[in-house]
């Protein structure tokens, strides 16, 4: 890619993309370009920071990038892995330049980053809290008392929580933690809306003229404000979703063993699987599914998928345990079904109350079943 190799270029974006009009008036004149738009999400993962370090430092720094760049061929950790800091100090500017042109070599060859080159933390490896949690840089936030949360990113750079300030936040590099049976609304700066269903996660990436990423650990779904210059990327573990303007849901968790997937509702979507070096373009009503290195992409009713969002299940001739089942992760609980009630379907839409009991109250005045709790754990039995 001619971009990731012109010195020039990467300077200015790592520099803010503010050091010089011409590359600007350049993004500006062909944002048509895809190797453009691609350079400037790849670099978009990468900031300056500039602490003091020592010429050992430096050194070390170096002698490592130059290890890792030549030892990238026999090991990555996957693109989805968001790039979150290269550190390096003013007079070491050369090794700059060199360390990320062999990152960006890396990248646009193979696809893949190497996580021992630009180190950052998982979301798959923060601990899930028990309330909704909000964390910016050394600062974290608990909401003990919410269910729903609804976070405003204003473009001013003001972010409130349930139309409360919070205090020494930014949009990028944001992070929110949602337990189970908790959910949360959030507006980014570009009045995207972005749901977030229980026992998930989200850190806020890149937002620019040119370039908007979040990272999810989980089930969203999203609403993304159209911006045909600003493609918008949800990077996971898996799957890495492109899309410039559009409404899908995404479920995609630390657990490679799960089926993760992308529905599409409307507009148009890319969805690129880095590790088996593809990438499928969605239309409306259709689900990409992947599970161990292969995928399906049928057509599907997309109302099963997005429900959880307004606030219902939808089901179609599902048998009741899997709706049991589907009710246990959604409120985080244990369940277990006697075999009788495996016979035993439904269709319809479920609405989903704060309380699991009301919206259990709700399936047994129209199934046969009856529900008990015994240590915190939930019974589903047939009713005699």
């Amino acid at each position: 890619m001619k971009y990731l190799t012109n010195i020039d270029f990467v300077l200015w974006c790592l520099r803010g993309r503010s050091s010089s009009a011409h590359w600007a008036s350049y993004v500006r004149s062909h944002s048509d370009d895809e190797q453009l738009n691609r350079a400037l999400r790849v670099l978009g993962m990468l900031s300056i920071s500039k602490p003091k370090m020592s010429s050992d430092e430096r050194q070390s720094l170096y002698d490592s990038i130059v290890t890792d760049s030549n030892a990238a061929s026999r090991r990555w950790c996957g693109s989805q892995r968001m790039w979150r800091r290269l550190s390096l100090g003013v007079a070491a500017c050369a090794v700059l330049v060199v360390g990320v042109l062999a990152a960006i070599k890396i990248f646009a060859v193979e696809g893949k980053a190497d996580a021992q080159l630009l180190p950052c933390v998982s979301l798959a490896d923060i601990p899930m809290p028990d309330n909704i949690r909000v964390i910016s840089g050394q600062n974290t936030f608990d909401y003990n008392r919410l269910v729903v949360a609804r976070i405003n990113c204003a473009q001013q750079g003001v972010i409130t929580l349930n139309e409360q300030v919070v205090p020494q936040v930014e949009q990028q590099g944001m992070e929110v933690l949602i337990p189970s049976n908790h959910r949360a609304i959030v507006t980014l700066s570009d009045n995207t809306k972005v749901w977030l269903n229980g026992n998930t996660k989200m850190r806020v990436g890149e937002f620019s003229d040119t370039s908007r990423s979040v990272e999810i650990d989980g089930d969203a779904y999203f609403e993304v404000a159209h911006n045909p210059k600003a493609p918008f990327v949800v990077y996971t573990r898996t799957l890495n979703t492109i899309v410039k303007g559009t409404s899908f849901n995404i479920y995609s968790t630390s657990d490679t063993s799960a089926t993760h997937y992308v529905v599409l509702v409307e507009g148009s979507v890319e969805v690129d699987m880095p590790t088996i070096g593809q990438s499928v373009t969605l239309a409306p009503s259709q689900i990409i599914s992947y599970n161990n290195d292969s995928y399906l992409t049928t057509n599907t009713d997309v109302s099963r998928y997005i429900g959880w969002h307004d606030g219902a299940l939808t089901v179609d001739s599902d048998s009741v345990a899997d709706v049991v089942a589907k009710l246990a992760e959604y409120y985080g609980v244990e369940a277990e079904c006697d075999n009788d009630v495996s016979s035993l379907s439904c269709s319809g839409r479920l609405v989903l109350f704060d309380d699991i009991n009301q919206t259990l109250t709700v399936l047994e005045s129209i199934i046969p079943i009856k529900y008990k709790w015994n240590s915190g754990k939930l019974y589903i039995s047939l009713e005699k």
